[in-house]
């Protein structure tokens, strides 16, 4: 008698779930393990990683454009003083008030010209006479912004003398004279009301006497009241050789560009009298200063780490110097020298909390793990120690450019832009402040940082200062966010998986389609992105402010997900998943997770 055949079982299959990737772009894992361990991503573009979740980023819109658009924007610094806001940008040969702008294709007018570098430095400098805005570049004088108008500090006192009863009006340059009194002084500038105004002079030989009779160049006028003496000189080195410039217990500190030379003021001075101190002696790698700051990991007392005075140099070494007087050994006292990777530049670093986080060459490193470690450990102590491969290659493929850093409270994101050299793509490195999570963002192309306002700013080529994450464009073109989880062989190596079908649980205010596609064995192959989806009638256009507000603000947020088909087979696999955007309103799409179905095959000997 035959047996009846054995009936085969159906096949059933099996389901892999990918949360989302909340430690961010891990690129320095194991490979065969990593996806064991931490929620992370093989390539993370353009999303945000979150807390709960991953976002795709907002686009970008052109903010302002300076002068003819030729030079790229160098700088932007910022001015707070109470209610008395301020926002500027800097071009190689002219500084701009970019507070507000009424037309982002038109330059507003300079409020600063004649200029030959666009490279400075900026710090808010509080006195009892005033709070101002420092700037140095090593190449022009130093420039002071009062809140309201700029001033070039240099070797002459800054006066200003008023006259009225003007016949002729005065040139520029020309040397001016009382006609009692013989005093005189050289015009720099001047405020033409007609027959008032005023002359800023340099520095005043004798003394004005108040309705002498004033001539000069031609000019003529009688002197209203005495000279008013508004700036003190800087003395002692001159202001266009140095490069840098920060604020520490009440006295502003400089470098001396190309030299081993800090320089400091008075206390509560911006002007008078500057002292060398020299650190030639200090170092014993060479190179020169790069740049300086106060540290400070704790708020009470000058003992131990409480608020002290760095100086770091090209090569990658670090003094620590605590008190407040660096002309009395007793009151200023070396804490020691410390080697961490060379600086990426001058503009390179951010201020976390107390401590500072610098970009060098071995990775953005916390200043207090360099002080604990030696230089040979610093890479794994490193903030940026998740893309260390991705850190390194960077660095050795944009070297000849600065980079810079800015962190943006308001978003708990630090942001670090490597400098688009050698014919490398525009792209930017973000992190979430609070979980230490990386993200990639391309076509960012910023040559500088400022957030501001609750907004971030950065500088970019051609004239234009753009401002990030508003709208769901890049200056009107379209963007891809893709994310790929670590590839996961789900505890079964050797077993073939053939995956079916896979959806992205989405959430968002609005319904948002993703390119679902499936990447295998460790190894990217490209997939087409798909195309942005079209904006709905009911998205929330009019309800903010053009430029102010972020589109999207307002709205309910619902889920979405949808199987699509897939395929293709490996022994480890991670989902593609990539968004396009690229309309006026952003999608403000979250990823929670990605599932797959997949069939597994026998294992192979």
């Amino acid at each position: 008698m035959r047996r009846p055949a054995a009936q085969t079982k159906p096949r059933i299959a099996r389901l892999a779930t990918f949360p989302a990737a909340t430690s961010g772009w891990v690129a320095n894992a194991n490979l065969a393990s990593a996806n064991g361990k931490l929620l992370g991503a093989y390539k993370l573009q353009n999303y945000f990683p979150l807390t709960t979740s991953i976002i795709l980023r907002r686009g970008s819109q052109k903010y302002a454009t300076l002068g003819a658009g030729s030079l790229p924007v160098d700088s932007l610094m910022s001015y707070k003083n109470g209610n008395n806001v301020a926002l500027f940008g800097a071009t190689a040969n002219a500084i701009y008030d970019i507070t507000t702008v009424a037309n982002p294709n038109v330059s507003p007018t300079a409020d600063v010209t004649g200029l030959t570098s666009g490279q400075w430095s900026s710090v808010q400098f509080a006195t009892t006479g005033g709070t101002y805005l420092v700037n140095v570049n090593a190449a022009d004088l130093q420039r002071i912004y009062d809140g309201t108008s700029w001033w070039a500090i240099g070797g002459q006192n800054i006066n200003r003398l008023n006259y009225d009863a003007q016949t002729v009006n005065f040139p520029n340059g020309a040397t001016v004279t009382g006609g009692t009194s013989g005093a005189t002084g050289v015009i720099q500038s001047q405020v033409d009301s007609g027959s008032t105004g005023y002359l800023i002079l340099g520095n005043i030989t004798g003394t004005f006497q108040d309705n002498e009779l004033i001539t000069g160049g031609g000019g003529s006028a009688t002197v209203n009241g005495p000279a008013q003496l508004l700036f003190v000189a800087v003395t002692g080195v001159s202001t266009d050789t140095l490069s840098y410039v920060w604020s520490y217990k009440s006295r502003l500190f400089y470098v001396e560009e190309n030299s081993m030379n800090a320089w400091y003021l008075p206390v509560d001075a911006i002007g008078g009298t500057i002292t060398k101190f020299p650190m030639g002696g200090i170092f014993s790698r060479g190179g020169s200063l790069l740049f300086g700051a106060s540290w400070s990991l704790e708020t009470s007392g000058d003992g131990g780490l409480s608020e002290q005075c760095v100086f770091v140099t090209t090569e990658g070494e670090v003094a620590v110097y605590q008190g407040s007087n660096p002309s009395d050994a007793n009151n200023w006292s070396r804490v020691g020298v410390y080697r961490i990777g060379r600086p990426l530049g001058p503009k390179a670093w951010i201020r976390a909390g107390g401590d500072i986080i610098i970009a060098t060459d071995v990775g953005f490193v916390p200043l207090s793990q360099a002080v604990q470690k030696d230089y040979a450990a610093l890479s794994p102590a490193a903030v940026s120690y998740p893309i260390e491969t991705e850190w390194n290659s960077l660095v050795q493929s944009r070297a000849g450019g600065n980079w810079c850093c800015e962190l943006w409270p308001e978003k708990q994101m630090a942001i670090v832009a490597p400098p688009t050299v050698n014919y490398q793509p525009a792209r930017m490195l973000v992190s979430n402040v609070r979980s230490g999570a990386w993200a990639e963002y391309t076509n960012w192309n910023g040559n500088c940082l400022e957030a501001f306002q609750g907004r971030l700013f950065f500088g970019s080529v051609s004239g234009k200062v753009v401002e990030a994450n508003v709208t769901g464009a890049d200056e009107g073109a379209t963007y891809v966010g893709q994310y790929i989880p670590l590839f996961d062989d789900l505890k079964s190596p050797a077993s073939l998986k053939v995956p079916q079908l896979a959806r992205a649980f989405l959430r968002g205010p609005r319904e948002t389609s993703v390119a679902l596609n499936m990447q295998f064995d460790y190894v990217y192959e490209s997939n087409p992105s798909g195309s942005a989806p079209i904006t709905t009638v009911g998205s929330e256009w009019g309800i903010g402010i053009w430029g102010v507000s972020e589109w999207g603000d307002v709205g309910t947020l619902k889920n979405y997900l949808e199987w699509q088909s897939v395929g293709g087979s490996g022994y480890a696999f991670a989902p593609d998943i990539q968004t396009t955007s690229g309309d006026i309103v952003p999608l403000d799409v979250e990823v929670i997770r990605v599932e797959v179905t997949f069939d597994v095959g026998d294992i192979l000997s």
